[in-house]
């Protein structure tokens, strides 16, 4: 075998070499970026739950104390405008804040029930809670 063909082989097989290491690293760049923009999600997500499981407690240990569902509306929508939307009825709403329906219910000897739906508008429920309390 002459001394060209034999170095004309081994670059052909560098070639290769460096096209499947280039190919791995394509693919384990493609696994890292898909693993990323999950973790990502899953931290909006999380973030989320996190501000509507506060909200919800919040809003019915203020409906337990006895304030009324116009006041705790009126004041989440001055203090909280730019996280949460509290509405008086369940409607679609789309946008990057919460949106939050309260429900109040008269029940038997003076209890009043307050149901607390925070949700994104869209696809996820993040808390759903009643309140009661004695009027």
């Amino acid at each position: 075998m002459s001394e060209r063909s034999h170095n004309h082989s081994k670059s052909g097989v560098f070639l290769i070499e460096l096209l499947i290491i280039i190919a791995v690293f394509a693919i384990c760049s493609a696994v890292c970026v898909k693993v990323l923009a999950t973790a990502e999600e899953e931290l909006d997500y999380s973030e989320r739950l996190t501000l509507a499981a506060n909200y919800a407690c919040d809003i019915a240990e203020r409906f337990r104390s006895g304030e009324e569902k116009a006041e705790i509306i009126e004041e989440y929508s001055e203090l909280y405008s730019k996280d949460i939307e509290i509405l008086p009825n369940a409607k679609d709403f789309s946008g990057g804040t919460l949106v939050c329906t309260l429900e109040q219910t008269e029940g038997e000897n003076n209890v009043s029930y307050l149901k607390i739906v925070i949700s994104d508008g869209g696809e996820h429920t993040y808390a759903d809670v009643t309140a009661a309390r004695t009027d």
